[in-house]
């Protein structure tokens, strides 16, 4: 697999293998997607195993890959992702959400910046109110590619993550959904979070993550199996 660099916010992907091989996607004009603009860096990430999204009786495509973390995604709550391009394949993007310390969805104000405070009888609400515990968000990127890439130092700020929704396509195009996933095709999923102050209201990137991916995944992984 070729290395390419995301070089930061808005930065082409820098490849140096050629878009004219079926499968590889090299730039956001060849199928009218928009560039994704964070380096890959994620604040944790978790490789999709290959089997949890391959086509077990026939040829696996883009399309049906799509498919496939679309469903997942379907029955856990997440009715809006955005599509981006990147070198050798696609990401697929969800809306910025609040999570709670174990990795599960808020249960209430998921998708909005109002706080969900956690229990009066649990032990997360006091640990919050001695120690001015942060607020969670993040934000679920699958990262589809058949090439190899190199982290950087920069950082997605909160306001990049939060307009990643808007910013990317609705759908993966037709002529894109043919295009073969291959054995050296990949899918990580990487996992942006960050944390607000309960006390200030200042968002910030975390990296390292305060959980482990599988914590952030678990659903998901269950709905692929």
């Amino acid at each position: 697999m070729s290395i390419f660099i995301i070089t930061g916010c808005g930065d082409a992907a820098r490849t140096n293998t050629s878009s004219s091989k079926r499968g590889n996607v090299n730039t956001n004009s060849d199928f009218k997607l928009p560039l994704f603009p964070f380096p890959p860096n994620a604040s944790v990430d978790y490789p999709i195993d290959a089997s949890l999204i391959t086509n077990q009786s026939g040829e696996t495509t883009f399309g049906f890959v799509d498919d496939r973390l679309k469903q997942a995604l379907g029955v856990n709550g997440y009715e809006q992702v955005g599509y981006y391009a990147v070198a050798g394949g696609f990401v697929m993007t969800t809306a910025t959400e609040q999570f709670e310390s174990t990795g599960r969805p808020a249960a209430r104000n998921r998708f909005s910046e109002i706080q969900s405070p956690p229990s009066a009888f649990s032990v997360e609400f006091w640990s919050n109110a001695l120690k001015g515990k942060t607020g969670r968000f993040r934000i679920i990127a699958f990262m589809i590619t058949n090439q190899n890439f190199i982290e950087t130092n920069e950082t997605p700020s909160y306001s990049a993550g939060r307009n990643l929704i808007v910013g990317g396509a609705k759908f993966l195009p037709t002529e894109m959904r043919s295009l073969p996933f291959t054995g050296d095709h990949r899918c990580l999923a990487l996992i942006y979070e960050y944390g607000q102050d309960r006390r200030t209201g200042e968002i910030k990137y975390v990296r390292p993550g305060t959980l482990a991916a599988k914590m952030h995944l678990n659903s998901l992984l269950n709905a692929l199996k």
